[in-house]
């Protein structure tokens, strides 16, 4: 899993809205590490990555905090696969 590909979308998705006020863009890479490992170990397809990229920022975040959807989610997928 190209790791660099991954934080660059997730950076622009910001699903926390963590990187529109202010903070680095580093501010996801424990998410993207986690989600990168799992889906490595896996060999993850499309599916299999946006239901790790949702378990995983509900697993950090909650959903007090991680108002996304799966939707969204296989949405970042598809990006990720697509380019």
């Amino acid at each position: 899993m190209d790791m660099e590909k991954l934080k660059s979308i997730i950076i622009n998705w910001d699903p926390i809205d963590l990187i529109s006020v202010g903070c680095p863009n580093d501010e996801y890479d424990l998410e993207v590490n986690k989600i990168s490992k799992i889906c490595t170990e896996t060999k993850a397809g499309k599916n299999e990555l946006a239901l790790t990229i949702y378990n995983v920022f509900l697993e950090m975040f909650g959903d007090d905090i991680f108002t996304k959807n799966i939707d969204e989610c296989i949405e970042i997928a598809e990006k990720y696969y697509r380019n």
